[in-house]
């Protein structure tokens, strides 16, 4: 089900995450938003991955977006170690 995957990198650089993922949408946490920044990812991810897919961008606090990351990062770290 994980079609969109946005690098640690860009997500620490643009303060955006992946907040939630279904059949149907991708709800993606930006901290500062920003329409550029939110077409860069339409545009880069539209067609290419989620084409059967909505993409919806929610404004979130830094508290909730660094909880999102840590959890990104921590799932990332135990999957590459076992």
């Amino acid at each position: 089900m994980n079609d969109i995957t946005l690098s640690g990198k860009f997500c620490l650089h643009n303060k955006v995450a992946v907040l939630n993922e279904t059949e149907d949408c991708i709800e993606i946490g930006m901290c500062n938003y920003d329409e550029k920044l939110k077409n860069l990812i339409e545009k880069t991810y539209t067609g290419k991955y989620v084409h059967h897919k909505a993409m919806k961008f929610t404004a979130v606090s830094g508290e909730v977006w660094e909880r999102t990351l840590a959890n990104m990062f921590s799932r990332h770290l135990s999957t590459n170690h076992e």
